[in-house]
């Protein structure tokens, strides 16, 4: 049965009284709710809606406890009126009148949920991409009540901008005592975690109530599990990971006490009783992003995460926290929204797939333009979106793979190619939360067999690696043994391998993918002295050490390869004042060569060495080009495209029709002449030209040969050269401009270029030709009205009006 009274309670007359008065007039309400953790906002508030409740959890932990929790207090089954909805896990009826589910759940299936009367965004707080996207869409919706909720959260602003009614509650808590563990950094810090938390453990032996223990990640709970063990707790581990049942334990009574061992889903989406002590590593596992690619990463938490883990000792009584580091350290106030602070790549994606501008839609946090620019460019060069912005079919099924979309990409470019199955095992492996490969042993290489393949490698981990004899992270392996099954369910694939039956992974099919998929995978090497780096025309990389490409590199035979085929890459930040920033290392790769990047059609055509034949036809040098170097070249009667670059140069170097290019470009400096002179209004025009003026000489010639249908490479000859001419400037202005204002001026011997200054307002005769030692009379020059005139004379510049 539900408690008889909790705080939370207090704010029922309140609620009803703000959910009754839009519906009176049609409307749904607008309510921002915020509440601490333990007050029973979570389990409580949704169940005071009439009708049917939509409760929206970020996390699959939160979201199947809760329901399991409101399903026990409200003596139902849970899947009947109270049902869950969570990735590869949903138990819900057509009865189902409460239902908490996955802010993924919900946007890849929006349809599945139009259904529900109110809505609730639990733990908003968080403020992640995916649930401020969904708020941006459900506050255009009238019709539905609208409750957002968080334990800590800036309610006012939310409220203000919701045009909501605000509801506050408190809660009953403790004091809790706080006591540092610090290690060699101020800042909370991976190094010597272990040998501190076990010094915690130890000063907690003695105090009341059961331990929880916050860590950033599965990997970590897993490793202090087995530290843990014999030490008189009964470990317990929290993460999304578990099923419903292991979840539950941490509400189960014990017979000994609990030692929980959690992410920081425990931080607020979760209210476990008897807590009487915390552990708090001070960490957090969080997504950093470059060129809209993210990589796990730990980071220092906020300081309002802080508090909120060390309130969790207090809720019941007086209690301890332990927080391991110094406190010296300047932790962040707050923790910034993702859309502050990450890659827009997921948001802009899950938005078109819905049909929606990102831009177009209100969000509490407007995104930066910049951000939203690049995960726009990097969107389109997987080819998720056209170039206006909308969502194309490989975009719809990106959105709909639970991977990093760069991950997603190989999958489906492999969809029907015969390395499907190398492909998904191999993002099974890179889509694991830590690095597979922990700490090479001589026996690692077994897993490479002379490919000089990462990606290989990591393929026969997942098929055949042992943890121990490998030196592989066993919760990784596990993991991606996981994720590859999973993958190849969806794909209706085979099970994994046995591991004498398993297929050897073909580097060049691998290649292959990575490239169509995503021409950026090739890089080419920039060598420079002994120092090797790699570039694919962005950001150079540095090949990480633990490469095995970068270990034959480092072999007795230095064999530096030509190209790289990169499958994965992280970010690194540089230390001290004499660090590189925003190092970028491939710690996933395989040697290559330029010509395996040409034969899978990286780079760009580059025309080179026009010439003419026998028959007066066009030949030229196609070079293909990738990050500034040459992949290959061959030589032929270009078409197309090709044909119109490669006339244009003939044309411009006189080799045909001598005289147009340098005619044309002096009539086309006379046009933008008389367009800045008549924009600032001077000299006899008043207002704009009427005419626009063309583009520049060799941009208007390419586009005029394509008009003038030139496809063949004999075509030129059926042109003349008025055919390529730039237009003359209107007969009305032609003369007034050449008059007054001239291009250049001839007096006796001395011949003169004239520079116009717009902002200065002056005009520079400068000597081209003569030795005139002093300027002509001011009488003898055009008028150019408006402007001061020097003239260079006797290696001066006079001024002469």
């Amino acid at each position: 049965m539900a408690e008889s009274r909790l705080p939370i309670h207090d704010l029922r007359p309140a609620f009803d009284a703000a959910v009754a008065r839009p519906c009176r007039a049609g409307r749904g309400a607008r309510l921002v709710l915020s509440a601490p953790t333990g007050t029973g906002k979570s389990t409580e508030v949704p169940r005071w809606f009439p009708g049917q409740v939509l409760v929206v959890e970020p996390r699959r932990v939160a979201c199947r406890s809760l329901a399991n929790r409101v399903a026990s207090v409200s003596g139902v089954e849970l899947g009947a009126e109270v049902g869950y909805a969570v990735r590869d896990d949903v138990r819900r009826s057509a009865g189902t009148r409460l239902l908490f589910a996955t802010p993924g759940m919900v946007l890849n299936d929006p349809a599945a949920y139009a259904g529900f009367q109110s809505v609730v965004l639990d733990e908003f707080h968080e403020r992640r991409l995916d649930v401020d996207l969904l708020l941006a869409l459900f506050r255009e919706e009238s019709n539905r009540d609208l409750l957002v909720m968080s334990a800590t959260l800036q309610a006012q602003q939310v409220a203000e901008a919701l045009q909501a009614t605000l509801l506050e509650a408190t809660s009953r808590s403790y004091p809790v005592r706080i006591e540092y563990l610090p290690g060699r950094s101020e800042l909370p810090d991976r190094a010597g975690l272990e040998l501190r938390l076990r010094e915690a453990l130890r000063r907690a032996a003695d105090l009341p109530g059961d331990v929880l223990v916050f860590l950033p990640g599965k990997a970590e709970i897993a490793a202090c599990a087995v530290e843990c063990q014999g030490a008189g707790f009964e470990v317990i581990e929290l993460h999304g990971g578990l099923s419903l049942a292991r979840q539950s334990r941490v509400f189960e009574p014990s017979a000994r006490r609990k030692l929980i061992l959690s992410t920081n889903v425990a931080e607020t989406s979760l209210t476990i009783p008897g807590v009487g002590v915390v552990i708090d590593s001070g960490l957090v596992r969080r997504t950093r992003y470059h060129a809209g690619r993210g990589f796990l990463s730990l980071a220092p938490i906020a300081r309002d995460s802080a508090e909120q883990r060390a309130g969790r000792a207090g809720r019941t009584g007086p209690g301890s926290a332990f927080r391991l580091w110094s406190p010296a350290a300047v932790l962040e106030p707050t923790t910034p929204p993702e859309i502050r602070r990450e890659s827009l790549v997921p948001l802009v994606l899950m938005a078109a797939s819905l049909g929606r501008s990102v831009e177009r839609l209100s969000f509490v946090d407007p995104p930066p333009e910049h951000a939203l620019q690049s995960a726009r460019s990097e969107l389109e060069q997987l080819g998720a979106l056209d170039a206006s912005g909308n969502i194309t079919s490989v975009g719809r099924e990106l959105a709909a793979l639970p991977l990093d979309p760069a991950l997603g990409r190989l999958v489906i470019e492999a969809r029907d190619d015969p390395a499907l199955d190398d492909v998904l095992d191999l993002v099974a492996a890179l889509a694991t939360t830590r690095r597979l490969v922990r700490e090479p042993t001589e026996h690692t290489i077994e897993l490479d067999a002379g490919d000089c393949s990462d990606a290989c490698m990591l393929i026969r981990a997942v098929r055949i690696g042992d943890a121990a004899r490998h030196g592989l992270d066993g919760f990784a392996l596990e993991e991606a043994r996981s994720n590859a099954k999973r993958l190849r369910r969806a794909f209706g694939r085979g099970d994994l391998p046995a591991v004498g039956k398993a297929p050897v992974p073909d580097p060049r099919a691998l290649a292959r993918v990575a490239l169509s998929a995503d021409p950026r995978a090739g890089f080419v090497a920039r060598r420079r002295k002994r120092n090797v780096s790699w570039s694919s025309g962005g950001t150079e990389i540095e090949l990480g050490r633990e490469s095995i490409v970068s270990r034959v590199m480092a072999g007795p035979e230095q064999r530096h390869p030509s190209a790289l085929v990169v499958f994965e890459t992280r970010a690194l930040a540089g230390a001290g004042s004499g660090g590189r920033s925003n190092r970028i290392i491939a710690t996933c790769a395989q040697r290559s060569s330029l010509g395996e990047l040409y034969a899978c059609g990286v780079g760009r055509d580059r025309v080179t060495q026009p010439s003419l034949d026998e028959r007066g036809e066009v030949r030229a040098v196609v070079q293909r080009v990738h990050a500034g170097t040459t992949l290959g070249e061959r030589e032929l009667a270009p078409r197309g495209e090709q044909l119109l670059d490669a006339l244009c140069e003939l044309v411009l170097r006189g080799t045909v029709f001598r005289g147009v290019a340098e005619l044309s470009e002096e009539r086309s400096r006379r046009w933008m002449l008389a367009a800045q002179l008549s924009q600032a209004q001077h000299g006899p025009w008043q207002g704009p030209l009427a005419l626009e003026p063309p583009a520049p000489y060799p941009e208007w010639l390419r586009e005029r040969l394509s008009s003038l249908g030139v496809a063949q490479p004999a075509d030129w000859q059926l042109l003349e050269s008025r055919d390529l001419e730039l237009p003359e400037l209107p007969a009305e202005i032609a003369p007034t401009l050449e008059r007054e204002f001239p291009l250049a001026v001839h007096l006796g011997d001395a011949r003169y270029r004239v520079l116009y200054d717009l902002i200065r307002k002056q005009v520079i005769l400068e000597l081209v030709a003569g030795h005139p030692k002093k300027p002509p009379p001011a009488s003898y020059l055009p008028r150019f009205q408006g402007f001061r005139v020097f003239v260079e004379a006797g290696g001066t510049l006079h001024r002469v009006r």
